[in-house]
């Protein structure tokens, strides 16, 4: 492999290139980049303009030219001193209207408009003071001469970045000061003047490149952002579009859902689901088999959009299952049995099944889910529970399920709930907890179902202290009100 040159090392060192495997050189600025399309081109030349309004630019380009202008005035014998600050002055106060208000005026003309005139107006005030100086040099002291020529060249090199937005108004720039500045010292027959007309040359060499590198950056970094934004503006697009498929399969999830406040024989249900996001992982069922009714909530693991999924199938599933002869513990090994045919991932949910008769009994059964509350007409709580296992979790679990029971007098309610509700957490990242919705349950005991889980989420908001919610909520409040029984 051939060894880079010293030069190669040097460039690249200098412009941020590397080396390839095979030794050649990668240079990640492209010195001489094609012309942008005229919309972006117009966007890269406003953000030139908003570079040149900044008034740190502005002040330093006053103090070198104040310092210039003054040499001039003080230290040369040139007549004409007094008009060359006097032109300067005018010059210098039109251009910099141009770029904080003439700009703004002719942009309905287009930006290469504006650019011309921003152009001619950098190259009159800079040719002003180059032939200026020029001009002073023949009645100056050599030093005087020497501290100007410093100047210029803190001039120049300022521009070269300032001005990097654009090549063409830094070779202006730069022609106004090192043309006459070269011609003032070469035409001198002295050793002093031709070295100071010979770093004019190099000066010229040296920042046009400065220049380059700069102007590469700028458009590199500007084709960058440009992407970013067009990005930007696609992944929007396409957020947007999600969300309104999301939307729509909520409308479609909710659809399917029982009606918040629903009356079916002798029960009274008010069920609530609040989604983290669109749609819901938690989900609430009302199904009726002759004279039994099923009660369900269930909870799928995680929530979004894979959450949702599994709580449509099971839907379809517990519809299937559901007779009026099942029990609720083999009602829910069986759908145990067809989540998981369904399920490929290690997603599984959880949920809990009543089973309410005419009379009152209820049967239930509890499948990993958190435990519902008996509360009694006269306020007494307490809760119910079996053992049972996760749906979707594992085959021939058959035997974790059980059935328990429970009679219900009028007035007599149950409470189903997520984990959602119990496990949101405040500032101190302490849970709701269930022992706080068990006393809240209390206190609302003479208030409507509706009233119940309005104050129970109320409740969890005043909890959280601002804090988000994490996870899906789904509650479920019935109440045994047979025929002829007032609710209080």
């Amino acid at each position: 492999m051939e060894k880079p040159s010293l030069l190669r090392r040097l460039l690249e060192l200098s412009f941020g290139g590397g080396l390839t495997a095979n030794g050649s050189s990668t240079m990640p600025l492209d010195f001489f980049p094609k012309r942008l399309p005229e919309h972006l081109d117009a966007l890269f030349f406003e953000e030139y303009i908003r570079a040149l309004r900044m008034p740190v630019i502005w002040i330093t380009v006053a103090v070198f030219f104040s310092i210039e202008i003054g040499i001039c005035y003080f230290q040369s014998a040139w007549p004409y001193v007094t008009h060359l600050l006097a032109a300067t002055l005018l010059v210098g106060i039109l251009t910099i209207a141009h770029i904080f208000w003439f700009w703004n005026l002719l942009r309905p003309w287009g930006y290469k408009v504006q650019l011309t005139v921003l152009n001619v107006m950098f190259g009159i005030l800079v040719s002003i003071v180059g032939w200026g100086a020029f001009m002073s040099w023949q009645t100056m002291p050599d030093h005087y001469i020497g501290m100007m020529t410093t100047i210029f060249g803190a001039i120049l090199g300022a521009a070269a970045v300032i001005l990097s937005y654009s090549r063409i108004s830094y070779l202006i720039f730069m022609g106004g000061l090192i043309v006459p500045g070269t011609i003032a010292m070469l035409t001198r027959a002295t050793v002093f003047h031709n070295l100071m007309g010979l770093l004019f040359v190099g000066g010229f060499f040296a920042f046009i490149l400065i220049n380059l590198i700069e102007h590469a950056k700028q458009r590199e970094l500007f084709d960058a952002r440009n992407q970013l934004t067009e990005i930007n503006s696609e992944l929007t697009r396409k957020d947007n579009e999600l969300d309104q498929e999301l939307l729509f399969a909520s409308h479609i999830q909710m659809g399917i859902f029982p009606e918040p406040k629903t009356r079916m024989a002798d029960y009274t249900f008010q069920t609530a689901i609040l989604p983290l996001g669109r749609i819901s992982g938690d989900y609430c069922d009302i199904i009726t088999r002759g004279d039994i009714i099923y009660a369900l909530v269930a909870d799928a693991s995680g929530h979004g959009v894979p959450a949702a999924l599994l709580t449509m199938a099971a839907k379809n599933v517990f519809s299937n299952v559901l007779t009026e002869a099942i029990s609720p513990a083999a009602a829910l090994a069986t759908a145990n049995r067809e989540i998981l045919k369904m399920i490929k991932t290690q997603d599984y949910m959880t949920g809990f099944l009543l089973k309410l008769y005419p009379s009152g009994l209820v049967e239930f059964s509890n499948a990993a889910h958190p435990t519902a509350f008996f509360q009694s007409r006269g306020g007494d709580v307490k809760y119910l529970d079996t053992s049972g296992f996760i749906l979707g979790g594992l085959d021939d679990v058959d035997a974790l399920y059980e059935t328990a029971s429970i009679q219900l007098r009028a007035g007599d309610r149950i409470f189903l709930y997520t984990d959602g509700v119990v496990e949101s957490t405040n500032l101190q990242n302490k849970f709701y907890g269930v022992d706080r919705l068990e006393k809240l349950l209390r206190v609302t005991r003479g208030l409507e179902l509706a009233q119940v889980t309005s104050k129970i989420f109320s409740d969890m908001v005043a909890f959280s202290e601002g804090v988000p919610f994490r996870d899906d909520i789904a509650m479920m409040a019935l109440e045994y009100t047979p025929q002829g029984f007032i609710s209080q």
